[in-house]
């Protein structure tokens, strides 16, 4: 009970968002309380091991029915004269089944191998890599000495051996259109007094 104490002090000393829970099936015991996984600052794990993520976005389109929207003679043609000019907005599904959970991927991966090793080492272990992320990416280099390298990061995330199209194609820093030391330091320190 003492250490859930300190590390609820801890945790609130140091302005990190810890999520403190309670299992279903040990309820009335106090010292099995848990804290669950790490997302950007705020530490929250589902607990499931999730390979791939869920789809949010419907994978198929329902034509409308007869009674409600389509012609006599043919169930999946508008009719315009009943019903007015169709929106077709409301019907459009332009994006591919599989784009929303190649968007999810990395979080989805990541909360896998978070849960992994809460389950084989222990909750100190993704409370501990958790930290170094936060302290990783609250470094400062300005973007006139070439910006964040993220080095760190991507030793911490287990992609140093990786070469992806961003390590590649810097983008804006090419174009000239770096700000100078004073305007980008003058605009954290706006940030931080917010």
């Amino acid at each position: 009970m003492a250490r859930t104490r300190q590390l609820e002090s801890f945790v609130n000393s140091n302005d990190f968002n810890f999520q403190l829970l309670t299992p279903p099936s040990t309820s009335t015991i106090p010292t099995s309380r848990y804290i669950t996984g790490y997302s950007g600052r705020k530490f929250t794990m589902s607990g499931s091991l999730r390979l791939v993520p869920s789809s949010s976005q419907p994978s198929k389109l329902s034509l409308p029915s007869s009674s409600t929207t389509g012609a006599p003679s043919s169930h999946s043609v508008h009719d315009t004269i009943r019903h007015g000019l169709p929106t077709t907005s409301a019907d459009l599904n332009s994006h591919h089944p599989l784009e929303n959970r190649l968007k999810n991927w990395e979080a989805t991966q990541e909360n896998l191998k978070m849960e992994s090793l809460k389950r084989t080492f222990g909750l100190a272990e993704p409370v501990r890599r958790g930290m170094e992320k936060m302290i990783v990416g609250a470094d400062f280099r300005p973007a006139v000495l070439g910006g964040p390298s993220n080095l760190h990061m991507d030793i911490l995330n287990g992609r140093e051996c990786w070469i992806d199209w961003e390590d590649v194609f810097v983008g804006d820093r090419l174009d000239g259109e770096t700000p100078d030391f004073h305007t980008e330091f003058d605009a954290i320190m706006r940030g931080k007094q917010r």
